[in-house]
């Protein structure tokens, strides 16, 4: 990713100083070193309830605002740790 080549370059540990998240998934973050810790949202689930609210307004005629939920999952690989304690 660009962001871990750009950190590793500046000679940040990953994850020792720097955490990073990606977003959906993508296959590249299961093959680069350190693996990227992502958010992964229900991608076809999520059309799914789209397609049927959009067919359900166009038989009613109504075009009302239907919010759903949709909960993402968190998948925790090498490139995330918690942060340092500092000593007082």
């Amino acid at each position: 990713g660009g962001v871990i080549k750009t950190a590793l370059a500046m000679g940040l540990r990953i994850p020792e100083q720097l955490s990073v998240v990606g977003f959906d998934d993508a296959p590249i973050s299961r093959q680069v070193w350190p693996s990227i810790s992502t958010i992964q949202q229900p991608i076809r689930e999520m059309a799914k309830t789209a397609t049927r609210i959009l067919l359900e307004q166009l038989r009613a005629g109504e075009a009302e605002p239907h919010p759903s939920m949709h909960p993402a999952r968190v998948i925790l690989r090498e490139s995330i740790a918690p942060p340092r304690t500092h000593s007082a």
